[in-house]
This record gives C-alpha cells, structure tokens and sequence, in this order.
C-alpha cells in the first residue's frame, strides 16, 4: 500500500495529470494506492480525507499465533489510516506472548481498549463469553467489524468512541460490564489519559494486560496501577524495530486486594 500525502491549500494542489503520472510511475499488480490531503488550519485540528486512487482498497494480512499448546490462523482486512503492527512477523511472536501470559484461562467478559482493528479481541475471544473492543477511529472500527467475520467471532461487541465515555455507556447499558476478569490496554504512545485512568481504575478489572510501543508512558501508568492494589507479574519486551532504540513491551498486572 501507497498512501501520497499533500497538502490541503489549493496552491499546492495536485492535478489529475499529476495523480495519473504518480500512479502509472508506482503501479504493480495488487498495490494498493492513496491520496491523503491533510487539511491544517492554524486553532483548528487538523482535517484528514483519503482517496482510493488505485488497487484495492484494504490491506489483507494474515497472522499464524502459535504456542506450546495452541496454534491459529487469524486474517485481517486493513484500512489505509487504521492501527495494525507493521512488522508482520514480529506482531505474531507478540500476540502469541500475550496469549501465553494471560495462561488461556476461560473468562466471563474481557475489554479490549483501544483496540484498532480489533486484533487483540480476536485473538482472546474464544478464551472468554463475551469481549468488547472499543476504538475511537471510525475506518479502525469498520474493519474490526470486517475482521469479526472474516474470523468467524460472534462474542465480540465492537464499539466506536473515546474509551472512558462508551466503557461508562455500556455500565448504564449493561451493569455486568462493570465486573471485567481482563483489561487489554494498547493505547498511543502517550498513554492512557487521566480520564481514561479514572474510569479503568473504576473499572477494576483482575487482570490487565498492558502492550505498548513507548516504555517510558507505559511505566508511569503502571507506577499509578500499583498504587491502586495492582502489582507487576510478568514483563516481556518483543523487538518490533530491529536496529532502533524502540521496543514493543507487554506487562501483565493483577489484582492483589
């Protein structure tokens, strides 16, 4: 996949010449390719809108999650702006450790905060009733409706929204959802906001399996998660960017009052 991004002011608007001679430059067979005008003006956020201009539209991936005691073949349909791993065989060694500190034990209700395509909650649901993955980015959203399918996942509720206010919408909902056995968290890499803390602090889940690409906002939330009776059990980093400084690191916390 492809993705050209320019400039929302009309002076430094592209052509349709343009477009044509930049995709008839880069086109192979199965490439996907996107236009991406970014629309800032000054006090206002910044404005993204993307245009399909050749190939298919989506991404298909395909992931092999293997353990010492599980294996299974997990695919993917991926928009051009939704979160997914880029290291494709390293995201595998990731999901697989994930799945193994969580020891697959059968749990009643797992959340899945902000989950992307939904990668997490699919990989858990059949080691739990019911799961909800929650994620505010609406093409992030429609392929992990997509990816509920292609998976064949019915207890998976997908929901669209910042995390603190639907988590607080499904309680009103469903009051069930205030007793969670697990909380996945891989938010970006400012971590959890203070709201977000508040509510996943209110929440109280069990467990709570935090992945992250930044360490260092990954150890200030988990410093504040041990001042609220949680304590660390297990560390595992994964290398995502070889011949970086970046690591992706998992810790599993519990519950210990």
């Amino acid at each position: 996949m492809v993705m050209l991004t320019v400039s929302g002011r009309p002076e430094f608007a592209c052509s349709k010449r343009d477009l044509l001679t930049f995709v008839q430059a880069i086109q192979e067979e199965g490439m996907s390719i996107f236009l991406r005008i970014q629309q800032a003006i000054k006090g206002q956020e910044t404005q993204m809108y993307e245009m399909h201009l050749a190939g298919p539209d989506i991404l298909k991936e395909e992931l092999e999650i293997v353990t010492t005691s599980y294996r299974k073949k997990l695919f993917f349909a991926i928009s051009p702006t939704a979160f997914f791993q880029p290291n494709s065989m390293q995201a595998e060694k990731l999901y697989a450790k994930a799945l193994e500190m969580t020891c697959m034990t059968q749990r009643q209700r797992i959340v899945d905060l902000y989950a992307g395509t939904a990668t997490l909650g699919i990989l858990l649901a059949p080691f739990a009733e019911k799961v909800l993955s929650i994620e505010i980015n609406p093409y992030a959203v429609f392929d992990a409706e997509r990816n509920r399918e292609l998976n064949a996942i019915s207890n998976l509720i997908i929901r669209k929204g910042d995390v603190a206010i639907v988590l607080q919408e499904m309680w009103r909902q469903d009051p069930l959802w205030k007793d969670v056995d697990l909380a996945i968290i891989d938010p970006p890499r400012a971590g959890l906001t203070n709201q977000a803390m508040h509510v996943l602090l209110q929440l109280s889940p069990r467990e709570i399996l935090y992945i992250s690409c930044f360490p260092p906002t990954q150890a200030r939330d988990c410093s504040i998660f041990q001042q609220h009776e949680y304590q660390i059990v297990n560390i595992q980093p994964i290398d995502q960017f070889p011949h970086t400084v970046h690591v992706e690191n998992i810790v599993l916390l519990r519950k210990y009052k």
